[in-house]
């Protein structure tokens, strides 16, 4: 029996999963800095607003990254096929 080809994905919602991912991950230390009570010299706007922007660019970096490195490997892999 014959494996079934994998999918190509797509690395414009892998890049938009890794923007949730960041943003959920800078909202989740934001709710920790301030449970702790530690606050920063800079205004909390600029400072949750910089860190979702960075985060969420960093995630959808990752993201996007990855799907390419995969989808160029599964490619040259079926090249290689018999």
């Amino acid at each position: 029996m014959k494996p079934e080809p994998s999918k190509k994905w797509d690395p414009i919602i892998s890049a938009f999963c890794g923007a949730i991912a960041g943003m959920t991950l800078a909202i989740v230390l934001e709710a920790r800095d301030i449970c702790a009570g530690r606050f920063d010299d800079v205004g909390p706007f600029v400072h949750i607003a910089t860190e979702l922007a960075v985060f969420a660019s960093g995630g959808a970096l990752l993201f996007a990254t990855v799907t390419e490195l995969r989808n160029r490997n599964r490619k040259s892999s079926q090249t290689n096929r018999p």
